[in-house]
């Protein structure tokens, strides 16, 4: 019953930035149909189920002349977890904004549908860590959520841009595996303190909101 309860806790926790993108967006009066809404939103949770589908295909080695330990860092958290987490992102977001131009739905800035994207996929995520290890959970219920926005506002206008601006979609994609590698490991790794993390999530959370700001100012310009 605890388990069950401190699950359901962090579920409501990590969905609480989505009730706030909600609320921001309609302060706003952005043009997001509630099905377009919940439609970024759904493709987080799709991107989920593929990103556990790579992990489960991903090497147990990357072999090579790395140290071991270095190996490993690199393996888990920033290939294992951060790759396979923001390549199905966009993978999945390639597919979503193709919908979105065939639906005519509005026209919104890459980062604000990648951001909402990113915040699907962390309500989903929340319920699969539970209580194995209090520190990390709570932790990651709240600094996950708004990890996840960022990172995939990055995928997202990398997954946009692609075809136009292909070397800067990849810069966009790189950082955002990037960003979450340091995150993952800043939280697991004994020793570095949890204000790290909390900074590194601020930091890129904030980058990503000023250009969706910028993105919804050229759109109503």
């Amino acid at each position: 019953m605890n388990v069950l309860f401190l699950m359901l806790i962090l579920i409501l926790i990590a969905a609480l930035p989505v009730l706030v993108a909600w609320l921001v967006i309609r302060r706003f009066r952005v043009a997001m149909p509630p099905l377009l809404f919940a439609g970024c939103l759904l493709s987080g949770i799709v991107s989920l189920f593929i990103a556990v589908l790579l992990q489960s295909l991903f090497p147990s080695d990357l072999g090579g002349i790395l140290p071991d330990h270095l190996r490993r860092i690199l393996l888990l958290f920033f290939f294992k977890i951060a790759f396979t987490e923001e390549l199905s992102r966009l993978l999945v977001l390639l597919v979503f904004f193709a919908l979105i131009k065939k639906f005519h739905f509005p026209l919104l800035p890459p980062a604000l549908v990648g951001l909402l994207s990113g915040l699907g996929f962390a309500v989903l995520e929340a319920a699969t860590y539970g209580a194995a290890d209090i520190r990390i959970a709570l932790l990651r219920a709240f600094t996950a959520a708004p990890l996840h926005g960022a990172c995939a506002a990055r995928t997202g206008f990398a997954a946009a841009s692609l075809r136009e601006d292909p070397l800067r979609a990849f810069f966009r994609f790189l950082s955002a595996v990037v960003i979450h590698g340091m995150y993952n490991f800043v939280i697991i790794i004994p020793g570095p303190p949890a204000l790290i993390g909390i900074l590194i999530v601020s930091s890129a959370l904030a980058s990503s909101l000023i250009s969706i700001r910028f993105g919804l100012r050229d759109r109503n310009a």
